[in-house]
């Protein structure tokens, strides 16, 4: 807001040395150089616009910057809940293989005592055959 005062201050001054008043139409602007210096005439709308359009911009920037930071949270959140989806991935496949090995080792368990329960059943009735076809066959020998 200062430089735009300024800037008014310096047109009226460059414009009461001598400088010969022109007529601006709607929506045009003047350029006036002197010497090394050019000076851009404004009416007080196109000044507001000007300065409306700044403002916007300012805002702009502002929101620009408020997205940015947005981002590079998002991308390290991104990042944190990736690593973590990886540490349950492997801590899931470490405990699939448990399971596995430990179902294998049941399977192998009750076949083994499905096949001792086998022989135990046959030695139990060859023990009942056996036991009283010897005491017979010792009574009969002796």
């Amino acid at each position: 807001m200062k430089i735009y005062i300024l800037l008014i201050f310096v047109l009226i001054a460059s414009v009461s040395y001598g400088q010969a008043g022109s007529v601006i139409m709607p929506g045009n602007t003047l350029k006036i150089t002197a010497e090394n210096d050019t000076l851009w005439v404004l009416k007080n709308a196109q000044l507001l616009k000007s300065i409306t359009i700044a403002k916007q911009f300012e805002v702009a920037k502002e929101r620009i910057i408020l997205f940015e930071k947005k981002i590079d949270l998002l991308e390290s959140q991104t990042k944190e809940k990736d690593d973590l989806s990886n540490i349950l991935k492997k801590d899931r496949d470490f405990y699939k293989a448990k399971w596995d090995s430990s179902e294998k080792d049941l399977t192998k368990a009750l076949d083994f005592s499905k096949s001792q329960a086998r022989k135990a059943k046959i030695y139990k009735s060859l023990m009942m055959v056996g036991v009283p076809l010897a005491f017979i066959l010792g009574a009969i020998i002796f």
